[in-house]
């Protein structure tokens, strides 16, 4: 004996049905039998209507009356790769362990290598003695042969009058007979914050097996050694 089954059918219907309150009606399908749902309001709501998101217009100006936006998170993944396994999978946007989001200019693809002035430490940008008498190296960074360092700023700051000078040099040379390549000096005045050199476009330094980029300091004036901090930023090309 067949067990007895009920069926819930809709009606086609060429254009949305229009029902008043407390009114009944069958699902409303389209011309290939898909149920009709109406998608044409002009905001998402729950519960009880009320409006949580609207859905703004392409170039429309925002206005107070808009209702709230919704926020975008991003994955933080400190050393920089895919999310993903195949071609034409999803994937999070990147944020570095500063929070920056991760992004690759058009023509200019390459991977994060700086060194910022609010590092601290004697190898990555902060010195606590810089005299008079030598250039001081706050940072270095080698350049890997066969690949492009882009410059794009450099920072510093000190706590005494002090010059910077960002050189690329070829550290097969002896340190006396030191080969500066590129060079570019702006001075910082006693207990500034952070001074920033922008340059106008990336500077490229072409990269071999001794090539390497420092920024140097040096004390202006005699008297008690200065603590200096500072930083060459850019990026490496594969």
């Amino acid at each position: 004996m067949s067990t007895a089954f009920s069926t819930i059918v809709g009606q086609y219907n060429s254009t949305l049905l229009t029902l008043a309150d407390t009114q009944h009606s069958i699902l409303a399908l389209d011309a290939k039998s898909r149920l009709i749902t109406d998608h044409t309001t002009s905001s998402i709501s729950i519960g009880d209507g009320t409006d949580l998101l609207d859905i703004l217009v392409h170039d429309a100006v925002f206005a107070a009356s808009d209702k709230t936006g919704v926020g975008i998170l991003a994955v933080r993944k400190d050393a920089e790769g895919s999310l993903v396994d195949t071609d034409g999978d999803l994937s999070f946007l990147q944020l570095d362990e500063r929070g920056r989001l991760r992004v690759v200019s058009g023509d200019s693809v390459g991977i994060e290598a700086d060194l910022g002035c609010d590092e601290a430490g004697t190898t990555d940008g902060e010195i606590g003695s810089v005299g008079t008498a030598t250039w001081v190296d706050v940072v270095e960074i080698p350049v890997a042969a066969s690949s492009t360092y882009n410059l794009s700023a450099v920072d510093g700051s000190a706590d005494r009058l002090c010059q910077f000078r960002l050189v690329v040099w070829d550290a097969s040379q002896d340190p006396s007979d030191e080969v500066v390549k590129y060079i570019r000096k702006f001075p910082v005045t006693e207990n500034v914050g952070v001074v920033q050199l922008v340059f106008p476009r990336p500077v490229e330094v072409a990269g071999a097996a001794d090539i390497s980029i420092k920024l140097q300091a040096i004390r202006l004036r005699k008297g008690t050694d200065a603590s200096v901090s500072g930083g060459i930023n850019g990026f490496l090309e594969p």
